[in-house]
């Protein structure tokens, strides 16, 4: 009978391990999942990564909690979930959401744009610009169009004005 990934983490069987991974790509169920990537080292993780992509609540754990390192590989190997990408830059804890953007190497897609504007954030909203160099038109129409987003509109106005100087 073939270990768990988790067994195998438990008995810190590296061998068993590197073998499930050879082996048993796919036959990991996300609960399980999410749990080691809550619990294994570092190592395990970046192993895994470079093997097979993390589901979404996997990926998610990794987010909230895994180093910047192990995200970038995430990232690099496989991409972000959209679920995951537009929930770290509108509703989690700031840290996470930096450490989510830092891993971006283009400006995701509208709806992701929109989930990081949502947050109301000068500050990465800011970084964003810089690192895309401004907003999507569909971005900047919602900080120009709606009234929550004044403080937002007057910062993006104010570094455009700068940029250009």
């Amino acid at each position: 009978m073939e270990k768990s990934i988790l067994r195998l983490l438990k008995d810190r069987d590296w061998a068993g391990y590197q073998k499930f991974l050879a082996e048993n790509l796919g036959s990991v169920n996300e609960k399980e999942e999410a749990e080691f990537f809550k619990i294994a080292p570092d190592a395990w993780k970046e192993s895994y990564l470079k093997t097979m992509w993390p589901s979404p609540p996997a990926e998610k754990c990794l987010m909230i909690s895994g180093s910047l390192d192990l995200l970038k590989l995430s990232h690099d190997n496989w991409g972000f979930f959209e679920e995951n990408l537009k929930w770290a830059l509108r509703e989690a804890p700031l840290a996470t959401a930096e450490r989510v953007f830092a891993c971006l190497d283009t400006a995701p897609n509208s709806e992701v744009e929109r989930a990081m504007l949502e947050r109301k954030s000068s500050e990465l909203m800011l970084r964003w610009v810089k690192k895309f160099k401004g907003l999507s038109n569909e971005g900047e129409s919602l900080i120009q169009e709606t009234l929550g987003y004044q403080s937002l509109k007057t910062a993006y106005i104010d570094y455009m004005i700068c940029a250009q100087a």
